[in-house]
Formats: C-alpha cells, structure tokens, sequence
C-alpha cells in the first residue's frame, strides 16, 4: 500500500533561481519566503504541491476530464461518498474550472425537472385510470339493463355514447400539473427548489462579505467549488422520489389491468404531503450540506475568515427557509403566489 509523501515544510533555495510560486488560494507570489504559510490568506500549504506541475490536474474531478465526461461525473459522485478522503485528495492546486462547476451542478437541476415531468406522467396515470373505471362501469351498467338488445347494436351504442377515454383527456392532466409544478404538496416542490438553489445562493449570500473576500485574497472559485461539492448528495433525494414514482406507477398499472393484485403498499409517492416530513427532508440535507462544508473547510480552504462567512450566510439562509415554510403552512406558498 502506497503511503502519501509527508510534507515539505523546508522552503526552496531561492537562489537557484526558482520563480513563479504563488498562492493556489490567492495568487499571492511566495518568493522569498520561508514558512509554508501565505501571508496574504493564512492558507497553509506544502512547497512540493507548488513545484510539481502535475498536480494541477486531477485525476478523476469531473472539472478536470471534458474528455471522459460520464465517466468522471460519476467517479466524483462516487468518491464524494467519502468526504475526508475527497477533500484530502482535493487541493487548490487543482485549477478550478467554473464553467464545469456549473454543468457538474447542472445536471442535478435537470434531474429536478425530470422529477417534474415524473410527476406529470404519474398524474396522467392516475388520470387515466379514473377515466378507464368510470368508463368500464358505465358501459357495465348499460350492459346489464339492456340484456335483450342485440350485442351488435349494444356495441354500436356504446361506441357512440360511451367513448373510451382520449389521449386528450388522459394526458390534460399531466401537462398542467408540470406547468404549475404541483407534486402532491405544493411546499415540497418549493423546498426542492430551493434545496437544489441551495448551494449557488450560499455562494452569493457571501458575497456580502465582499470586503472580507478580498481581503482575505481567497479566490471566488474556491467558495464555489466547496459548496457545489457540498450539496451534490440532493441527487440522491431525487433519485429517492423518482424510485417512488416509478414504484407508484407500476404498481397502479398492474393493479389497473389485474396482473397483480397489489395496492399502494408502503409509502409512496402521493404519501409525501405532510409537513412534519418535509420540514425532516430539509433538515437532514441541511445538516449534511453543512458536515461536508465543515469538513471542506477543514481539509482544503484551511483560511482564517472562511469559516465565519460560511457560518454567517448558512444562519441567514436557514433563518430564511424556516420563515417561510412556517408561513406557507398557513396559507398559499410564495412561489405558488408568484407563478400565477
């Protein structure tokens, strides 16, 4: 088993002529000095990751790898599983790459709305098999008041009065519940919402510490990173509720054309309207969003200011969100309100 190379705490002979050492945290140029410490941040580093360019690129970070972009996607989910190891693994060195930042964070968004168009399937559905029952049960009760009616004209009557339902009819349904976004309670799409924003709004609400941004010298990109890595377990809720649907669907289909008898057993996808479950949803995402912004903070920022703006802005948000789901517990949500 290979073992990591201890740290090079001796600095550089700066008389050899080496130049170009700067900060990964803030650029700061480092020649001259002689503790591994940048005076500008307070970032501690090893004056091997500097000097060895290699380790500018990772060697899975989804970032790093446009040429392989499936498979490093899902070797950063994958590895992100096991936080200290990441973040150990995970330097400054490593060039960050906004524009891949924001794809890698993409693609939970998308998955957001797939959850969305899920959903609008599942409504269609349920539709669908409303339609079918009333349908089946009119034609059943004609049948049986009308026993000495030839079947020919039985048939012809009921193809003229008594349609199947249409695609129309079927699909209306579920078209307007992704329009209006409406899963089986109006506050657990809001709170997906802005769980899913959660991580880009922590990122602006330290903007407010512009001031201390900047004097700290840390780079943008550095916050960026932490919380976007931070946040990317809320694939797994999604990948959770879209178990659900599916599950919810099969069943109802098997049921609906009696090739299993099965109800809705279990929770399901239209059991996830109380709010007590919501409210227990977003604490536990919060909670490990903010271990892993800890343990980030930790093993790769390691700045003096970095902890209190992080803390200052997950207070403001978290007094936020709980404001506003007690409000919406009393009335219409905000969201619903501003959509229409």
């Amino acid at each position: 088993m290979n073992e990591q190379t201890p740290p090079t705490l001796t600095a550089p002979d700066w008389s050899a002529g080496i130049h170009d050492l700067f900060c990964p945290m803030c650029k700061y140029d480092l020649f001259g000095l002689s503790q591994p410490c940048c005076p500008e941040c307070g970032y501690t580093f090893d004056w091997n990751e500097l000097r060895d360019a290699k380790l500018t690129k990772h060697p899975y970070l989804f970032e790093h790898h446009p040429e392989a972009n499936f498979k490093s996607y899902f070797q950063t989910m994958l590895h992100q599983l096991f936080q200290f190891k990441f973040w150990s693994q995970l330097k400054p060195t490593h060039q960050v790459n906004i524009r891949r930042l924001i794809v890698y964070w993409g693609v939970i968004c998308i998955l957001f709305v797939l959850l969305n168009v899920l959903n609008a399937a599942n409504v269609s559905e349920h539709q669908w098999g409303n339609l079918a029952a009333k349908h089946n049960h009119a034609v059943a009760r004609f049948k049986a008041s009308h026993t000495l009616w030839p079947q020919a004209d039985v048939q012809t009557y009921i193809t003229e009065n008594l349609p199947s339902p249409t695609w129309s009819e079927i699909a209306r349904p579920g078209v307007d519940a992704f329009v209006r976004c409406n899963f089986p309670n109006q506050l657990m799409f809001d709170i997906l919402l802005v769980l899913t924003a959660w991580p880009i709004l922590t990122f602006l609400f330290i903007q407010i510490f512009k001031v201390s941004i900047l004097r700290s010298g840390v780079q943008r990109g550095h916050f960026l990173r932490v919380f976007i890595y931070a946040g990317d377990h809320l694939i797994f809720v999604f990948i959770y509720f879209a178990y659900l649907i599916v599950d919810e669907a099969i069943k109802l289909a098997l049921y609906r054309f009696g090739i299993f008898n099965v109800g809705l057993k279990g929770y399901s996808w239209s059991d996830w309207t109380s709010l007590k479950d919501l409210r227990l949803l977003s604490a536990i995402w919060l909670l490990i969003f903010l271990l892993r912004v800890s343990i980030a903070r930790h093993r790769y920022l390691r700045v003096r200011q970095a902890l209190t703006m992080i803390a200052i802005s997950q207070i403001i948000l978290v007094l936020s969100l709980a404001c506003y789901i007690s409000l919406s517990a009393r009335g219409p949500t905000l969201l619903h309100i501003l959509k229409f």
